[in-house]
């Protein structure tokens, strides 16, 4: 038995460097995709602008820059009138007409936590280690008909996610994840498609993001790509409409 035993502990031993080994590189061939790690890191800004839908016939302008570390401006207008979310830091502010107030509001704390996990530029697997992350290989899926590394992440205060890496393309094809909204956790699914390279950084343009079990459906399509624009840092001070 303690032969046995032996050799059980023996084969984990040696399972574990190879099983963390080709995690890394999956993470090394997607950010080879993407156009490399040093050029990942060279992108300090980028301004993403295009347009936002939730139903077929009606899509409205949809504007996304970011900033690092942790800044996020998000603009977009729905049914003729102007929403805005600011992230600066720890903390964000919100423009909602819908609401019935058209001054700056503060983000509740989970919206923070969300739009800072969205604005890192880099995504949650580049530098996984550094940023207190595990990242483990569940195994393969089919996404769209593409087979994809599925990626568990779990990054600090246990926030757990998962990304499907193309096997063959190295880029990704799906996120999915739960997402904070009034006290409520949502299970949301978002697919990536239609990526180009603008200077010399592979971006999808093209993002459906889903709510299984809902028929709620957001499309985001990206027209114009800017990396490192030249930015007025008071856009990401308290907007003001």
């Amino acid at each position: 038995m303690k032969k046995y035993y032996s050799i059980l502990c023996f084969i984990f031993i040696i399972y574990l460097p190879v099983n963390a080994q080709t995690v890394d590189q999956i993470i090394s061939k997607y950010e080879k995709a993407r156009g490399g790690y040093d050029k990942l890191l060279s992108v300090h800004s980028q301004r993403l602008t295009g347009t936002i839908s939730f139903s077929p016939n009606e899509a409205g302008p949809f504007s996304v820059t970011i900033e690092r570390p942790f800044k996020m401006r998000e603009e977009m207008v729905y049914n003729g009138k102007e929403i805005i979310r600011v992230l600066n830091g720890n903390s964000g502010w919100i423009i909602n007409p819908f609401s019935g107030n058209n001054e700056a509001q503060p983000l509740p704390v989970n919206i923070v936590e969300n739009m800072r996990g969205a604005s890192d530029i880099d995504g949650p697997l580049v530098d996984y280690k550094s940023k207190g992350s595990i990242v483990r290989l569940i195994g393969k899926d089919t996404v769209n008909g593409k087979i994809a590394y599925k990626l568990r992440v779990v990054q600090k205060k246990n926030i757990m996610s998962y990304i499907y890496i193309d096997q063959a393309s190295g880029l990704e094809l799906k996120w999915e994840g739960e997402i904070g909204d009034k006290g409520k956790e949502h299970l949301m699914q978002s697919l990536f498609s239609n990526y180009k390279k603008v200077d010399g950084v592979m971006y999808a343009c093209k993002i459906v993001s889903i709510t299984p079990g809902t028929n709620a459906q957001q499309v985001i399509v990206i027209n114009k790509v800017e990396v490192n624009p030249k930015l007025n840092e008071k856009i990401f001070s308290k907007p003001v409409m």
